[in-house]
C-alpha cells in the first residue's frame, strides 16, 4: 500500500490532471522547486503581521497609487497574493512587476495565494508548493502556512462579537469586507455609526447557537506529530460521523450476556448451546476512552488540538508505526478493529466461564469441540456495538451449474474496497472484475477486501425461493453505472457475478460433497463443478465507508504497486439499491426501491506511492432525524439489545423498528442535509464550496444513510 506522509511536489486536487505520458494538461510537467529551501525567501513574521493587521485586504501597489487612481484603493477581488519574502500584497496586475523587479538578492518568486485556502506558488518554476511532513529538515513552506492559519485579519478580530471561530481563518478572510462594514465605526453627520451593544450581544448569541454541535460545528485542526497526516484525515472524518455520539454514550453498557437454548452453525457443524446468563464487563477500554476523550475535546475546543493520547494508544499496540508514512485506509481498519476488539475480548472472557478453553489434559477432538462451543456462544451473544454504526453484511451466493443448488454465506463488513481499473486496461477493452478475497487480512496486511468477521457468519436457508432472492438485485443497475469512471460502476464490478472454473471449481454441497465422501475422494481428486459466485449487500450499514483501491499491481502483473490518479465521480446522494439483494434487510418490509446515502467526509491522497499527503473534506451539517432509526435497525443484532430482553421482547422491538421504517419510506423527498463543506490539512482549516469537495480526488468516502 501507499505510504504517505511526506509532501514533495505532490499534486493537489486543484492541480491539473496528469496525462499518461507524465505531461500535465496544458503541456507543463511536474518539477521540483529549488526556491522552497531558500530561507531568505521566507519572512514568516512579516507575512503573519501583515495578514493580521490589514483591513481590508487589498493590493499594496493599488493603495499607494490611490492619489492617481482613487478607484484603485478599493479592496481588490480575490485572488490576491502575498510575497513570502517581503509580505507585499499584490493583485494580478502588479504581481508580475513585483516578481520581475531588479534586486541585489534573490528574485521574489514565491507568493501565498489568499484564496479559500492558503497555498504557496512559485512563479519561476510554475508549480504549487505543498508542505512536507518529512522529519530531519526544516520546511519553510509548512512553517509559513501553519503560522498563517493561526492568524486572523483585523476585521475578523473585530467580528468576534459574531462568535466566529479561529478554526476557519480563510473563511474569516473571505468575509472581511462585509464584517468590516458592519463593525467599524464610521462618522456620519458627526455621529458614530457604532453598532448598539444589545445588537452585538444578540448577534453573538445567534452565532454561538449556530456553531454548536447540535447545529453546525466548525472543524478544529489537528497537529501533525510527524508523518501523521494519514491519521488526521481519518480522525477528522470520524469526528464528523455524528452517530458515533450514540456509540460513545452506550459503549460498555452491557453487564450481562443472556443466552437462550438454540442451535448455532459453526464451521458447517450444528452446535447446541444452553440457556444461561453470564456477567460481563469491558475492563480494557483504553482505545475507546482515548477516542471518546478526543471527541469531547474536539467539541469543546476553541482552537486546534494535539491528538497525543489516541496516537499513543495506537503506537502502543505495535501494529502500526504511527510516526512513519502509513496508509489512511489501513489506519481506519486498524482503529475500528481495535475499538470493537475491546468489547469482544470482554465477551470472550465471560464465555470462558461457561466453556473453559486451554485445558492441556483434553484431546485434540475434544478441544476442537470446545472451541466450536465457544464460537457458538460468542455468536449468540451478539455483535459489538460499533457494528450498529459501521457494520453491514454482504451475502455471498454460489450457484452450482449442474444441479442449480444455491449456497449462502453472509459476511460482515465495516467498509467496502472497490476495484479501480487503470486507464490503460480500460482502453484495452479488458475490464477488471475486481476479484475479491473473502478472507480479509487485518490492518497490517496489504489485502483490501471487505473487513470480515467470521464469528458472525451463521445462516442456513434451504428454501429455494429465498435462496434465489439472495442472487438477484433489488432493482436493475442504471445505465450510467455500466461503464465510466464513477463509484457506481466500481460497485457494479465488486458485485458482479464471477465464474468459478478450472482450479477454482466449486465442490457443491448437494451434488459433489456426497459423491466425494462416498468414494473417499480428497484434495485434488475431489469432484467439483463450475459455479457462479457473487456478492450483494444484505444488511446496509448506518455509515457506508467506501475505499477506492487506487494502489494496484503494475500493468500485466509486472513491477511494483502503482497509483491510479485522477478524479472519480461520486454522487452527493448515492442509491445503493442496485447492489442490494431482493431479500435485503433494514428496509421497509416489501416495496422499498431506494436505499439512499449522503456523503459527509472525504479522505484524499496527493502524491505518489512513496511520498504524498492526506487531507480531508468534511461537511458540517444538520443532524437527520432518521439517523437513530438506522442505528436501531443494526442494533437489533448487537449484544446490548440481545442482553436486555427475552425473545418476545426483541420481536416487539423489531416490529416497532419495521413500523418506523415504513413511515420513513413514505416521505416524499430525501435530500442531502444542508451544511458547509470544509477543507482540512492537519492544522489548516478553511471553508470550501460543495463543488470543490465533490470534485476532489477521493480515496475514502464516508456516506451516512438518509433513506
Amino acid at each position: 500500500m501507499c505510504k504517505a506522509g511526506r509532501k514533495t511536489t505532490a499534486r493537489r486536487e486543484s492541480d491539473p490532471q496528469e496525462e499518461e505520458d507524465g505531461q500535465l494538461a496544458g503541456g507543463s510537467t511536474t518539477v521540483a522547486c529549488e526556491h522552497r529551501s531558500k530561507k531568505n525567501l521566507f519572512d514568516t513574521k512579516s507575512c503573519c503581521k501583515k495578514l493580521k493587521n490589514m483591513c481590508p485586504i487589498q493590493c499594496d501597489s493599488c493603495a499607494r497609487n490611490k492619489d492617481k487612481n482613487p478607484e484603485a484603493a478599493q479592496a481588490s477581488p480575490l485572488p490576491l497574493t502575498m510575497c513570502t519574502a517581503c509580505a507585499e500584497v499584490m493583485c494580478p496586475a502588479h504581481a508580475l512587476d513585483h516578481q520581475n523587479a531588479e534586486r541585489t538578492g534573490e528574485c521574489h518568486v514565491l507568493a501565498v495565494i489568499l484564496s479559500s485556502e492558503f497555498s504557496v506558488r512559485c512563479s519561476r518554476c510554475d508549480c504549487d508548493l505543498h508542505p512536507e511532513d518529512a522529519t530531519g529538515r526544516k520546511d519553510f513552506v509548512k512553517q509559513l502556512l501553519d503560522q498563517l492559519a493561526n492568524k486572523q485579519p483585523a476585521a475578523a478580530k473585530a467580528s468576534k462579537t459574531n462568535g466566529t471561530s479561529k478554526q476557519a481563518p480563510v473563511a474569516e478572510a473571505e468575509e472581511v469586507h462585509e464584517d468590516a462594514e458592519s463593525t467599524s465605526e464610521v462618522a456620519v453627520n458627526g455621529k458614530s455609526n457604532k453598532p448598539d451593544k444589545k445588537d452585538k450581544k444578540d448577534k453573538k448569541k445567534a452565532k454561538e447557537k449556530e456553531d454548536t454541535p447540535e447545529h453546525l460545528s466548525v472543524p478544529k485542526g489537528l497537529t501533525n506529530l510527524g508523518n501523521t497526516c494519514y491519521f488526521n484525515s481519518v480522525t477528522q472524518s470520524i469526528m464528523f460521523t455524528y452517530p458515533m455520539s450514540f456509540y460513545y454514550e452506550n459503549f460498555g453498557a452491557v453487564k450481562e450476556l443472556v443466552f437462550t437454548k438454540q442451535e448455532i452453525k459453526v464451521d458447517d457443524k450444528s452446535v447446541e448451546i444452553e440457556a444461561c446468563d453470564v456477567k460481563t464487563s469491558v475492563n480494557n477500554r483504553t482505545m475507546n476512552d482515548a477516542l471518546k476523550q478526543l471527541a469531547l475535546d474536539y467539541v469543546n475546543a476553541r482552537s486546534g488540538l494535539t491528538p497525543t493520547k489516541l496516537v499513543s494508544q495506537i503506537q502502543s499496540k505495535g501494529k502500526i508505526r504511527v510516526y512513519q508514512q502509513q496508509d489512511s485506509h489501513e489506519l481506519l481498519r486498524y482503529l475500528l478493529d481495535a475499538l470493537r476488539s475491546e468489547e469482544l475480548d470482554a465477551y470472550k472472557k465471560s464465555i470462558h466461564e461457561i466453556v473453559p478453553l486451554g485445558d492441556k489434559g483434553k484431546g485434540k477432538s475434544e478441544d476442537l469441540e470446545l472451541r466450536r462451543q465457544h464460537k457458538a456462544y460468542l455468536e449468540a451473544a451478539g455483535r459489538p456495538l460499533l457494528d450498529s454504526i459501521f457494520g453491514g453484511r454482504l451475502q455471498q451466493t454460489i450457484r452450482c451449474s449442474k444441479c442449480g443448488h444455491i449456497s449462502q454465506q453472509p459476511e460482515s463488513f465495516l467498509d467496502l474496497s472497490l476495484p479501480v481499473p487503470s486507464e490503460h486496461r480500460a482502453a484495452g477493452g479488458k475490464e477488471n472484475k475486481g476479484k475479491r478475497n473473502t478472507k480479509a487480512k487485518h490492518t497490517n496486511g496489504s489485502d483490501s477486501s471487505p473487513m470480515i468477521d467470521d464469528q458472525f457468519n451463521n445462516m442456513e436457508l434451504d428454501d429455494h425461493e429465498i435462496s434465489v432472492g439472495f442472487t438477484e438485485t433489488l432493482v436493475e443497475c442504471p445505465e450510467e453505472f455500466e461503464s465510466g469512471r464513477n463509484i457506481g460502476h466500481y460497485m457494479r464490478l465488486f458485485m458482479a457475478e464471477e465464474t468459478l472454473d478450472g482450479v477454482n471449481k466449486y465442490e457443491c454441497e448437494k451434488c459433489c460433497l456426497p459423491q466425494n465422501k462416498k468414494n473417499g475422494l480428497t484434495g485434488a481428486n475431489k469432484h467439483r463443478e463450475v459455479a457462479i459466485k457473487r456478492y450483494l449487500i444484505w444488511e446496509p450499514p448506518t455509515i457506508l465507508t467506501l475505499h477506492l483501491k487506487r494502489f494496484s499491481q503494475g500493468f500485466g502483473g509486472r513491477g511494483g504497486l502503482q497509483k491510479i490518479s485522477g478524479h472519480i465521480d461520486f454522487p452527493e446522494v448515492f442509491d445503493i439499491a442496485p447492489f442490494c439483494c431482493k431479500n435485503v434487510e433494514r428496509v421497509k418490509p416489501g416495496g422499498q426501491r431506494k436505499i439512499l446515502y449522503a456523503v459527509y467526509a472525504i479522505v484524499c491522497h496527493s502524491g505518489t506511492m512513496h511520498s504524498g499527503h492526506y487531507i480531508a473534506y468534511v461537511k458540517s451539517r444538520a443532524r437527520i432525524p432518521q439517523a437513530q432509526l438506522f442505528i436501531e435497525c443494526a442494533r437489533l443484532r448487537c449484544a446490548d439489545l440481545q442482553a436486555k430482553g427475552k425473545p418476545e421482547e426483541l420481536q416487539t422491538m423489531r416490529e416497532k423498528v419495521e413500523d418506523a421504517l415504513e413511515q420513513n419510506a413514505n416521505a416524499e423527498r430525501f435530500d442531502a442535509p444542508d451544511g458547509q463543506w470544509y477543507y482540512i490539512s492537519d492544522s489548516t482549516v478553511s471553508r470550501v464550496s460543495r463543488d470543490k469537495a465533490l470534485g476532489s480526488e477521493a480515496y475514502i468516502l464516508f456516506y451516512e444513510r438518509i433513506h
